[in-house]
C-alpha cells in the first residue's frame, strides 16, 4: 500500500452549486422510510416481501433482483395486489455490471405493477436516494418517482449504457413525465 497515487480530474463530478436541488439533512432522512428485499430464486423471498408491504412504517421498498431485474414469476403479482398503500417499489440489480432493464416477463410485470427500474444504481444508492427523496419530498409521490429516475448526483450512469438499454430508459423516463 502506497501513499502515491494520481486523480483522474475528468472523471470527478463537479460539486454542485450552493441552493441546488440536494439538500440532506437528518430532519429529513428516515432511516425506516425504506426496506430492501431480496428476489432470489433459493431464499424465503415471499415472507419478507409481504412483510414489506404490509408494513406501516416504511414508504418505499427497494427491490434487488437478479440479472436485468429478474425475480420470482410471483412477485410482480403479489406487489400488484398488496401494494394498496401505494409504497414506492424500485428495482435494482444484484449484478456487479449491468442495469434493470424490462427485458424479460418477469422484469416487464415488475414494471407493469408499478415498480420503478433503478438503472445500473446500486443497492446501497437506490435505499439512500429513495429514503432522502421519501422525507424530501413525502406529499408528492409523481415528484419522488420522476427524481428517482433522474441522476442527482452519479449514481445513474446513464451516459455508459447502450443503445438499447438508453432507449428503454427514456421510454420509462417519458412514461413518468406523462403522469
Amino acid at each position: 500500500v502506497g501513499k502515491s497515487g494520481t486523480v483522474d480530474w475528468t472523471a470527478v463530478r463537479a460539486l454542485p452549486a450552493a441552493g441546488s436541488e440536494l439538500e440532506v439533512s437528518a430532519d429529513k432522512y428516515d432511516s425506516k422510510a425504506v426496506q430492501v428485499v431480496k428476489l432470489t430464486a433459493a431464499t424465503d423471498w415471499e415472507t419478507p416481501l409481504r412483510n414489506a408491504l404490509e408494513s406501516a412504517s416504511s414508504r418505499g421498498i427497494v427491490l434487488q433482483t437478479f440479472g436485468a431485474g429478474n425475480g420470482p414469476a410471483e412477485a410482480a403479482r403479489i406487489i400488484k395486489e398488496m401494494n394498496k398503500s401505494g409504497k414506492v417499489i424500485v428495482n435494482v440489480t444484484d449484478c456487479e455490471q449491468g442495469a434493470v432493464a424490462a427485458h424479460y416477463a418477469v422484469g416487464a410485470a415488475l414494471e407493469d405493477a408499478g415498480v420503478i427500474p433503478a438503472g445500473d444504481m446500486t443497492m446501497e444508492a437506490a435505499e439512500v436516494k429513495l429514503t432522502w427523496l421519501l422525507g424530501s419530498h413525502s406529499d408528492d409521490r409523481e415528484k419522488v418517482e420522476r427524481l428517482f429516475q433522474k441522476n442527482l448526483r452519479g449514481e445513474l450512469t446513464i451516459d455508459e449504457m447502450s443503445t438499447w438499454q438508453k432507449a428503454d430508459y427514456d421510454r420509462r423516463a417519458s412514461r413518468v413525465e406523462e403522469l
